[in-house]
């Protein structure tokens, strides 16, 4: 999608940096502040995070219809939700 293009082109060049000029634990480790949370990154990230709760609820409505989840969409949800509100 066009919102997933254009969060990707504004994060990847940060993501790049980052892993060329800091060991790779520290990426993994650090407050996500200290490397993402500034400008136009922050602001991508952080829209990421929030086009999250309409998956979810789109997910409730298919629980609420008592329709089969498959495991992988059970296991998507469960990581995303993870990632996203550490």
């Amino acid at each position: 999608s066009l919102f997933s293009t254009i969060g990707a082109l504004r994060t990847m060049p940060v993501l790049i940096n980052n892993l060329r000029t800091r060991p790779f634990i520290d990426n993994i480790c650090y407050p996500p502040d200290t490397t993402w949370g500034h400008g136009a990154t922050g602001f991508w990230v952080q829209m990421f995070i929030l086009s999250k709760f309409p998956e979810l609820i789109d997910t409730a409505f298919i629980v609420l219809r008592k329709r089969p989840l498959i495991f992988l969409h059970w296991y998507h949800h469960v990581t995303v939700l993870l990632y996203c509100w550490n």
